[in-house]
């Protein structure tokens, strides 16, 4: 396996190195790190001008026509300034799974704005005790859908994201991904007291209304959304 970068992707990582280096200096890095946040808008819209959030995604849904492999270029050059960002999480975590979903709701409502950057998305998946991905009971039914109540930690840039993905068990369906905006009523989050690395938030959901058209993926096809969306994180 080659894993030379191309000349391509060199450029990338100059373009990304300078920029960095003249805007994401440590001083910054450490100011962002301290906001409630953890993240700059300004250097987000800054990242979205240079088209990274776009990368690693198909023409046809409005990306570059690139790969994850170009997008490591630029999560690296992150990673040397020590840029608290929420691409990478943004991404695997919102526009992947959504993308490898296929034909949707989610898709037609939330891939364009994750993949341009205008909006930012990212995962709920471990549950309170801290190792299960998935609720152990089944959220009930509703009149419109079903009524969802759990608890999520360690949940990366949630003060910074629009769109929020969370793993779930409804009656019936059984496992399913779901795609909600963050302003749904009955979400909360606060964040968590870490040592360093991306912020990280509780998301609390109570008595949530979800519906089918929030379903991103259901059953086994869930499942391997999810765990593809957190291999490809975790490379980045």
């Amino acid at each position: 396996m080659d894993l030379d970068l191309t000349e391509e992707q060199q450029l990338l990582a100059r373009s990304a190195r300078g920029f960095l280096a003249r805007e994401w200096s440590t001083e910054v890095a450490r100011r962002i790190e301290s906001e409630p946040s953890g993240s700059s808008t300004a250097l987000w819209k800054r990242v979205c001008e240079f088209g990274w959030p776009a990368i690693a995604f198909p023409e046809a849904e409005g990306g570059s026509g690139g790969g994850v492999a170009d997008l490591v270029v630029v999560a690296e050059e992150l990673g040397r300034a020590a840029a608290s960002s929420p691409l990478p999480v943004s991404c695997a975590l919102g526009a992947l799974p959504i993308h490898l979903a296929g034909p949707g709701v989610a898709r037609d409502t939330f891939l364009p704005g994750l993949v341009s950057g205008a909006q930012v998305g990212t995962l709920a998946r471990i549950e309170s005790d801290g190792r299960s991905l998935w609720p152990a009971s089944s959220a009930p039914p509703s009149r419109t859908g079903w009524t969802v109540n759990t608890a999520k930690m360690l949940v990366p840039f949630f003060a910074s994201s629009d769109v929020l993905l969370l793993t779930a068990r409804l009656d019936g369906p059984g496992k399913a991904l779901l795609a909600l905006e963050v302003g749904r009523p009955g979400i909360t989050a606060r964040r968590l007291e870490v040592v360093g690395g991306d912020p990280l938030f509780r998301v609390d959901l109570a008595d949530t209304s979800v519906s089918a058209a929030d379903v991103v993926a259901d059953g086994d096809a869930a499942d391997r959304i999810v765990e593809r969306a957190s291999r490809t994180h975790a490379v980045l």
